[in-house]
């Protein structure tokens, strides 16, 4: 196997529901902090939100956002510079991504840049931006594929889709990043069956994100909390060294670099 390149994306939610660390890190002071800790740890790449995307979770208005956004994503875009160390938006609103736009280096979008003024502003800016195959957002829990459906199948589908329409909109390719949505509407069983099989994907050269840091699908093999879910969520961090996947986004910065460094010696 060769070398893993992976990166580690390290999450930060200025929010006061998400289902892992809601109200964790609305105070300015508090958010900052947990950016020094991760960059500390060793992380690659932080992704900062501000609207959770959680089963049934309210619905956060554009003004809200930008509040919440507002005096903290220039500060932590500053201390994560002096690091060389990019920032994400994880947004879904034009106008939050365009107000913000000198304090991050890559969108974010979990509704896959379905909104032309998102890919418009990527094009005439030059920002990188993931783009995340869902079906609802935030995530509605009775809506989920077909069971019958082949999970790679599905997810190979819409993505030749969205890219032959990105690329019709002058986005390139090379400034793509592809989140399949774990947790988005695929159901319990296709998330780990898809996280399984990941490498049959045929993603055109574009690199992919994965999200399942203590997401749903887990429960079945830990704690219904959240919160306690970081060793399966680890398991799969080691899985996917040995895949090669670019990009990991987590919520425990510190335990994955340690799971990484030691899955690396044992799979070389």
């Amino acid at each position: 196997m060769k070398k893993s390149d992976t990166k580690i994306v390290g999450i930060l939610n200025i929010t006061p529901d998400s289902y892992s660390d809601g109200g964790k890190y609305l105070e300015i002071d508090k958010a900052l902090e947990h950016v020094e800790l991760m960059i500390a740890q060793g992380v690659d790449l932080i992704d900062v939100g501000a609207e959770s995307t959680r089963p049934n979770a309210d619905f956060v208005t554009e003004e809200e956002e930008i509040k919440r956004l507002s005096g903290v994503l220039e500060r932590i875009y500053k201390i994560a510079r002096q690091h060389k160390v990019e920032v994400s938006l994880d947004s879904r609103n034009y106008n939050s991504l365009k107000k913000f736009a000198d304090y991050y280096d890559i969108v974010n979008d979990v509704t896959g840049l379905r909104d032309e003024k998102i890919i418009n502003f990527c094009v005439a800016s030059g920002k990188r931006a993931i783009f995340m195959r869902s079906i609802n957002v935030p995530v509605n829990p009775a809506e989920i594929i077909p069971k019958d459906l082949d999970v790679i199948q599905y997810v190979q589908e819409w993505l030749n889709k969205k890219l032959e329409l990105l690329e019709s909109k002058n986005l390139p390719l090379h400034n793509l990043i592809f989140d399949p949505g774990i947790g988005f509407g695929l159901g319990a069983d296709k998330d780990l069956e898809l996280i399984k099989r990941i490498d049959e994907l045929n993603t055109h050269n574009v690199p992919i994100m994965l999200g399942y840091s203590r997401k749903s699908f887990l429960k079945k093999y830990g704690e219904d909390d959240a919160s306690k879910r970081d060793p399966e969520t680890h398991v799969i961090t080691s899985y996917l060294i040995t895949k090669n996947i670019e990009y990991i986004r987590l919520h425990n910065v510190g335990e994955a670099v340690r799971v990484m460094k030691l899955a690396r010696e044992l799979y070389k």
